[in-house]
């Protein structure tokens, strides 16, 4: 029996999920610390930046369709598919996050319920890059509910990893109120690596024993052509580093803070790469 590795989803598939999670994740650190710890010293950030790389992710994703007018059409048509409800998700997230970034540019903010609704979009982002592979029940390895799951947790992570490198200064700089936050941010990351990991063992291991298709995606992931990246990457770079930096305490050096951020970035963006480039599809009759 014939086992197809698809095509149809490519490099700038990856891209949007990896910028798209990493925007939305980014926002609900800032503003959650914003909600949950009364401080303001990763708002700018927040409001700047996570827009900006959701719009920016969304453009790539628009770019792979090559028919920029389907979005609109998805939003016209909401409940239609679960592409036209993401595609809402992105867009009120982008409107909302660009309403507070130009507001607090012009010295104002909105009410706290924004805050609270920009949250809740940016979950809801975050989710669906993973639902969005999801829907297509004919790559088993993708239509596993664990991957929206894993795909949350590493948006966020990736958020705190681009939080660990922001410049001392300029306008996105934390300031005293980020070095505060700095220790909690580091072991809200750790925690992170470890469910994030547990999450993806789980994901390889169910595909492993789900079928030839999923098993074959699990393969080529641990022993076959997108291995090194898989082991490389995902594993070592994404989680073995960062993890020993954090919990030996050397993230909390500038130089360890870098060397955590960097490989926190590279390992989502290789997370979505292994899963996208590893997605097999169902043999016919299968």
């Amino acid at each position: 029996m014939t086992l197809t590795v698809q095509t149809t989803w490519g490099h700038l598939v990856a891209w949007y999920l990896f910028l798209a999670g990493m925007g939305a994740g980014l926002y609900i650190i800032a503003i959650g610390a914003k909600i949950w710890r009364g401080s303001t010293a990763y708002e700018k950030a927040g409001y700047y930046l996570s827009p900006a790389l959701v719009i920016l992710g969304s453009f790539l994703l628009l770019l792979d369709l090559g028919q920029p007018l389907r979005a609109a059409l998805a939003i016209l048509r909401p409940h239609s598919s679960m592409i036209s409800v993401g595609t809402l998700i992105l867009s009120l997230f982008i409107a909302v996050g660009l309403l507070q970034g130009y507001l607090l540019y012009r010295g104002r903010r909105l009410a706290a319920f924004w805050d609270w609704a920009g949250l809740l979009l940016a979950v809801g982002a975050a989710t669906y890059t993973g639902l969005l592979l999801g829907v297509v029940k004919a790559i088993p390895f993708w239509n596993n509910p664990l991957l929206p799951v894993l795909f949350l947790v590493s948006a966020v992570s990736s958020g705190a990893g681009l939080l660990m490198l922001l410049p001392a200064r300029g306008p996105l700089a934390a300031g005293e109120g980020g070095d505060i936050l700095l220790p909690q941010l580091l072991r809200l990351d750790t925690g992170l690596i470890i469910v994030k990991a547990g999450l993806l063992a789980t994901l390889i291991l169910i595909a492993k024993t789900g079928g030839l298709a999923a098993a074959a995606s699990a393969a080529i992931l641990l022993s076959g052509f997108f291995a090194l990246p898989f082991w490389g990457l995902v594993v070592v770079a994404g989680l073995v580093i960062p993890l020993a930096l954090e919990l030996r305490g050397q993230a909390h050096a500038p130089r360890g803070r870098l060397a955590a951020g960097l490989c926190l970035l590279a390992g989502a963006l290789a997370l979505r790469y292994s899963v996208v480039v590893a997605g097999v599809w169902l043999p016919l009759g299968g």
